[in-house]
C-alpha cells in the first residue's frame, strides 16, 4: 500500500455515528491526517448505510 503526502487518504464510512463509540469512532477518522469521513449513518441521523456509500 503506498503512503506519503501524494497518497489519497481513506475514505471511512462510520455505522452507528450517532451512538457513543459512533461518535468516538467519527472524531478519530476525523483527526486522522490519512483518513476522511465520508459519510455517517445511523438511524437517529434517518441516514442509512446505503445512503452514504
Amino acid at each position: 500500500m503506498k503512503t506519503g503526502p501524494s497518497s489519497a487518504p481513506i475514505r471511512v464510512a462510520v455505522a452507528g455515528a450517532a451512538g457513543r463509540m459512533g461518535e468516538t469512532t467519527c472524531r478519530a477518522v476525523e483527526d486522522a491526517h490519512d483518513m476522511e469521513l465520508s459519510g455517517r449513518a445511523d438511524p437517529v441521523l434517518d441516514t442509512t448505510v446505503a445512503d452514504v456509500l
